[in-house]
């Protein structure tokens, strides 16, 4: 029986989201520095997530809409076994649609496939929305850092969450991890 819920998880096809989940190219890239910036984030830069796309360790994925225009990220490393989430953003008129939910999901996912057993990232604690985008899927809360963000003041939220084999063996729907876009 087809899945016929809002929140099927249909890369490209996803009638709520209308966007797909892809690895991060070269064409990309411009984009993801640019919506980095228009979160507040902080950005590697083009250069530098220029060389991660070669790097077998790198986790970044894009959620590009009907245009091929870059909506949504996720920017991550595993070290070790330890996946280390650096950004995740979705440009805000697009927010509220499950995308950000698709890029962990893929993301969690992909960093399986490389061995990965754990994720961590760090939040602002003022940040409700990533938090409970987190909470969904299993993060926790397991310390903090005081006064770690300025501008606003603020402190930092760790979070981490177990990934398990099961991250692996159940894909995204039309996620595929080509390693050659």
């Amino acid at each position: 029986m087809k899945d016929e819920s809002p929140d099927a998880t249909d890369a490209f096809t996803n009638a709520k989201t209308d966007a797909g989940i892809q690895r991060m190219g070269e064409s990309d890239l411009t984009q993801v520095v640019k919506l980095e910036e228009d979160c507040g984030l902080n950005s590697r830069g083009v250069e530098s997530y220029r060389r991660l796309l070669s790097d077998p360790h790198a986790v970044l994925l894009v959620a590009v809409n009907a245009e091929r225009e870059v909506i949504g990220l996720l920017s991550a490393t595993v070290v070790v076994d330890e996946l280390q989430i650096d950004n995740v953003a979705v440009v805000e008129s697009w927010r509220r649609r499950g995308i950000a939910s698709k890029l962990l999901a893929a993301g969690l996912q992909d960093a399986a496939r490389k061995g990965a057993r754990q994720a961590v990232l760090e939040l602002r604690s003022a940040n409700a929305a990533a938090r409970a985008l987190y909470q969904r899927h299993a993060f926790v809360v397991t310390g903090n850092r005081p006064n770690y963000y300025r501008n606003p003041p603020d402190q930092a939220l760790i979070m981490s969450c177990q990934i398990g084999p099961s991250h692996a063996k159940h894909p995204i729907k039309n996620f595929e991890a080509d390693p050659k876009r």
